[in-house]
């Protein structure tokens, strides 16, 4: 059942297009920034599979910024440091990631997480692409902010299958709105 879940959202995810998306993108960078304004130390993501694209936001990002790095080893992800323009290589799955010289930032170190999503539901659950990833990341950064990044198509009317390793989302960042699943509050 999850799987045919993430496939019907990954479609949707994928099937925005043209100026809609390039519109959506850009609330979206416009709602991280003013979210990330007072915070030094964020971890984001390349985008993947019609994943929101946060590149604009990304390159004017002031802080410390670290993107993750996916290890061979399956269910190794790490964050390396991603000064803006930096150079970045494509990874076995075809996501963009920093060298792997760069600096490597501890799980601690992060006040801020956006994280990609393929679903998520009005309780914070978070649908990923299923290979665990960022529940097992998020297990060692129980400080930073949980911030999921999608699209409004990508929000479930229904509530989302959670497993207990799951890392339950802080708040969802879209298009129209910043969703706050600790106080339950829309803006």
């Amino acid at each position: 059942m999850t799987d045919s879940i993430r496939q019907q959202y990954r479609a949707k995810r994928r099937g925005l297009q043209g100026i809609e998306r390039t519109r959506a993108e850009h609330a979206i960078c416009q709602r991280i920034e003013h979210i990330c304004k007072e915070s030094d130390q964020v971890a984001a993501y390349s985008a993947f599979d019609g994943e929101p694209d946060l590149t604009t936001w990304i390159s004017s990002y002031p802080g410390t910024l670290a993107l993750p790095v996916i290890g061979e080893e399956e269910g190794i992800m790490s964050f390396h440091l991603s000064p803006s323009g930096a150079v970045q290589i494509e990874n076995h799955l075809g996501i963009a990631e920093p060298e792997p010289h760069r600096t490597l930032i501890a799980p601690e170190a992060f006040t801020i997480m956006l994280i990609p999503l393929v679903a998520f539901d009005s309780s914070g659950t978070r649908l990923g692409m299923g290979a665990g990833y960022y529940d097992r990341y998020l297990a060692l950064a129980p400080q930073a902010r949980r911030i999921g990044v999608a699209f409004d198509l990508q929000r479930s009317e229904h509530l989302l299958p959670r497993q207990p390793w799951d890392q339950p989302l802080h708040q969802v960042v879209t298009e129209t709105r910043t969703i706050d699943f600790l106080g339950d509050q829309n803006t």
